[in-house]
This record gives C-alpha cells, structure tokens and sequence, in this order.
C-alpha cells in the first residue's frame, strides 16, 4: 500500500513539474475564404479552419493567412460571454487579449495578477475583435444579462506579424459576465503561471488538404486556391460529355464537381469516377459558375433566373427571376446570396427563401461575380463603374469611373482593389484612400485577375500571360500562349492553372512563368478550373468537361475515357 501512495505521490509531483504532454495545432494555410469580425461565426467564413476541441459547451476554430491569425470561440448558447487569449509569440512575452463589452490589451510577467499591469483599452492597431453589447431597445429595468445582444461567439483578427514567429503559446479563458458560471480553460490542464502547459500552434506554409473548390477561389475572387500543386505531368482521370459549350467556372463539394453547360442543362458529376449524379435543365445556356453552400447549389442562367438546387439530388429549392439572363457566378455569405443580371442590377436574396433583400441598379450589364469581403459587396459593371455597395442594405458606399466597361470581379487584398477593364487596362486602387496607385495597359480585352500577397495574374485578347508586381504595377514576366486568355489564372502553391483559346491547359512555375506542362483539349479552354489536392478540373469548348490528377510513382496511365453515362 506504501508503495503504491509513494507511485502515486511521484505522478503527481511530475506533472506540477512540467512533466505534461504539450498540446501541439498546426494551422495549415487557409483558403481565401474571408472573415467578417462580427460574432456571426458562419460555417462559410470557418470551414477553412483547425477545429480544435474546447470543452462540450464551447468551439474553437483557428486560420491563418495574408499576415493574420483568424481565432473563434463558438458557444452552444447566444448569451455573450467574455473572452481572453494569453499568447507569447516571438519577443517571449506575454500579451492578454480580452474581449468582453469592449476590447483591451496588456503586456504580462508571470506571475501576474487581474489589476497589475493597467489595460490598454481599444487602440489596438494589430488585433480586434467583436465586443458584446447592449440592446438599448429592451427594456432598461431587466438584469444586464438579458440585455445583452444574442452572439454565436467572439472572433478575433491578430495580425502575425505583430507578435511575430511560426508559433504561438496560447491559453484561452471563457467567463461569464455574472461571474458566478465559472470559466472554461482551453487546453483544459493549462495553468496561467505555467507556459510549458499551453497549447503550440503551428502556422504553417502548407495549404490544408481539401475536397472543396470553389469559384475563382472564394468570395474574395483571388484565385487563390488551399490545395497542393502538381508540377509534374498529369494523365486524364476521367472525361465527362455534356450536349454543348462549358463556359463557366467549376465548383467542387461533397465529393462532386458542379458546372453549367449552353445545353441548357447544370451538372452534378461524380469527382472520383466521373459519372452523373444527376442533371437539372434550365430554360436556357449556363455560363454562372455555381456556389455551394450547406446542401445547396447556387446557379444563375441565361433563361433570366437563379436557382438554388438541391446538391444531392438536383431538385429546385426555389427560383428567383431577374429582368435578363444570369451570367455572374454568385456570391454567398452570412445567408445571403449575391448575384448580378444583364438587367443591370445586382441582387441580394435570402439563401433559404430566395425572398429579394435588396437590389442595386448601374447603368450596364453585370456579368462580374461579386467579391464580398468584410461587409462590402465589390462588383463591376459594363457600364464602366467599380461599385462597392454594403452587404446588409445594398447602399452605395463608393464608386470608380474606370476606362471601359467591367465584365469581371475585383480582387481585394489587404492593400488594393485590382480590376481589370475590357480596353486591356489593369489597375490597382489603394483599399483605404481608394486612389489609383498604378495601372498596366495590354491594349486589348482582359477579362479578370487574380492575386497573391505579391503579384497580379493575368491574360486577354493579347494571347499573354502577364505577372504583375502588385505594389508597383510592373511586369515580372509574361508567358505567350498561341490564344486568347478569357479567364483568370488558378494560383495553387508554387504553380499557375491557365487555359487559353488555343486548346490548352497550362501549369506555369509560379515564379518564373515557365512552363511545367500543358494539357490539349479538342476545343477552347474558357472556365477557370477547380482544383483540388492532386486533381484539376475543367471544361472545354469541346463540349467536355476533364479531370486531371498526379501520377502516382508506378501507376499506369489512364486512356481518355468519357465518364459519361
């Protein structure tokens, strides 16, 4: 009995020693799927995220990328609840982050106590988050507590750079305003004087692995996909046959690519064996790349409607009938879809209903797919104009006269808002003063752009690639295809997808704008692909659609067969 207490009594001591099994998160690179820091922690903004275990009542999820760390604590209930982020980054201090009716920082030295050191409250140009708040429509005579404004949780936006490194230490305390319901550890073990008990989170330079492609990479239209690159030569996983042209970009989820076709007809086919699920027709051509959210396919067609399909099945959830056919690929965020019309128009509706939100009239067609980032609604017009409209009202907040008209999305980085006009110019406007800082002129058509962190990707009626500085506007190195380029590039690690009027698909090295290799289809290449670990996914003027993915060291190559039933 002795030396069992004496076992007992030697485990215990280890663990106040430090001897404790340090929770390690790596955080792969996340998608361009953007965040609105506003404690609607919505599945669309986080689906890119490290889920990591916090408890059975609280969800912590966790991005990074373009310079910033993206952190939500998601709670079962809506009642608001503060929160605080311990976090020791590279200077080996300790910062205090609370969010709570209001947002403030301190720096600390173990052992601290909750007065000493004085907070910094609400001047942090490096983080925020969203503060809890007051509904001064309820009744003032009831308990602060039921007050209080109904919140999924609270997100926070740490840019990396502030607190430097590829890890953080980090401990997270949930309490509550009462201060009577206790408070929720994450790791549950840690201790607050006691460093080696937090969690490490890793930032890594890897994309995660995915089975998700969405449209022009997300609604922030970088082209920016979360997905490794295939440098090396590929060979046709499968072939699928529609009844005419595959204009539009390509979607990929629950384990399906989504597409329209001028057939008339949308498309649910099989992403590993590349047979049908099923097929909805329109009453006319599809050239809108679908969005797929939850369940639910978003398409707009030339038969002047937008669809939200079930994506099982196929079958019509509801139908939305604008003034002139659908060409935008819409946009959806926070249960709202946003798509534009050659009526002019750009909609906002219920992603549920479909029930009319609000619409936004130009003075031209508007074929753009709408860039949603941060609550504003970015979008082009043939009209000429770059609009930027809220998310919530549909109010203009600003315009730009650009040279000609617009037929294709806004990127929007941290800095700039790129767009590209159809008389060959490409500019860059700064995101805050909204001045042009530079501006490339081809001469002829460009359709669209995409961006990283560093240079703008584009092609047009010249049959040329170009790589842009995105500070600058100068040109790093430009690539002649033997077609027009009418769509925007696929950014995928250390490669660029593009396809051109000349039937090919290219892989060019990103960096130099070498070519890797290239693909060649019966027809015109026009949709910007989807790609996922391993696998690219297009469509041809050919009619077809094709999948590509990497050779496995030993395998045989596969023979062009139609997946078609």
């Amino acid at each position: 009995m002795t030396k069992r207490y004496l076992l007992i009594a030697a485990l215990l001591l280890s663990l106040r020693s430090g001897v404790v099994a340090q929770q390690r998160v790596v955080v792969p690179v996340a998608s361009t799927t953007p965040v609105l820091i506003d404690g609607a922690i919505e599945a669309d903004e986080w689906a890119d995220a490290q889920r990591v275990a916090f408890g059975d009542s609280l969800g912590l999820y966790v991005k990074h990328r373009a310079g910033h760390v993206f952190i939500a604590i998601r709670k079962k209930t809506q009642t608001p609840r503060p929160v605080d982020i311990f976090l020791i980054g590279d200077d080996g201090k300790v910062h205090q982050l609370h969010a709570s009716m209001s947002t403030g920082d301190r720096v600390l030295e173990i052992p601290w106590n909750d007065t000493i050191p004085r907070w910094d409250w609400n001047r942090h140009t490096d983080w925020n988050a969203n503060d809890a708040a007051l509904d001064n429509a309820r009744d003032r005579t009831l308990p602060f507590s039921e007050r209080l404004i109904e919140r999924d949780g609270v997100e926070f936006q740490i840019r990396r750079t502030r607190f430097g490194g590829r890890e953080w230490k980090l401990r997270i305390e949930v309490s509550d305003f009462s201060g009577t319901g206790g408070v929720e550890v994450y790791p549950a073990n840690s201790e607050r004087d006691r460093p080696q008990t937090w969690a490490i989170f890793e930032f890594t330079d890897e994309a995660a692995t995915t089975d998700v492609a969405t449209a022009n990479g997300g609604v922030a239209r970088s082209g920016l996909f979360g997905a490794s690159s295939m440098r090396e030569e590929p060979r046709l996983r499968w072939k699928f046959d529609t009844r005419g042209i595959v204009w539009g970009p390509i979607t990929a989820a629950h384990g399906a690519v989504y597409f329209g076709s001028q057939d008339s007809s949308v498309y649910a086919v099989d992403l590993a064996g590349g047979h049908k699920r099923w097929e909805f027709r329109t009453g006319g051509g599809t050239s809108s790349g679908p969005a797929v959210m939850g369940q639910t396919v978003y398409v707009g067609s030339s038969d002047s409607s937008l669809y939200a399909l079930d994506a099982h099945n196929g079958s019509v959830r509801w139908r939305y009938r604008t003034g002139a056919r659908v060409v935008s690929s819409p946009a959806v965020m926070h249960g709202i879809v946003y798509t534009g019309s050659d009526d002019g128009f750009l909609y906002a509706l219920d992603a549920e209903s479909g029930r009319e939100v609000w619409k936004h009239r130009t003075g031209g067609r508007v074929t753009a797919p709408p860039s949603v980032v941060d609550g504003v609604v970015y979008f082009g017009s043939h009209d000429g104009n770059l609009y930027a409209v809220s998310a919530h009202t549909g109010d203009l907040l600003w315009s730009y006269k650009a040279a000609a008209g617009i037929a294709w999305s806004p990127v929007i980085t941290d800095r700039f808002i790129v767009a590209a006009s159809l008389n060959g110019e490409v500019f860059a406007l700064d995101r805050v003063s909204r001045e042009k800082r530079w501006q490339f002129t081809t001469g002829q058509w460009i359709v669209g752009v995409s961006a990283d962190a560093n240079t703008v990707y584009f092609g047009g009626g010249d049959s040329t690639l170009h790589a842009i500085d995105l500070n600058t506007g100068r040109e790093r190195w430009n690539f002649k295809a033997q077609g027009g380029i009418n769509l925007t590039p696929a950014i995928v690690g250390d490669v660029l997808y593009i396809g051109s009027h000349d039937g090919n698909v290219y892989t060019l090295d990103r960096a130099s704008g070498t070519v890797l290799w290239q693909y060649r289809t019966d027809g015109e290449v026009h949709t910007a692909p989807a790609v996922l670990d391993g696998l690219v996914v297009f469509g041809s003027s050919d009619n077809s659609v094709y999948a590509l993915e990497r050779v496995k060291p030993g395998s045989a190559t596969r023979s062009n067969a139609s997946g078609q039933d």
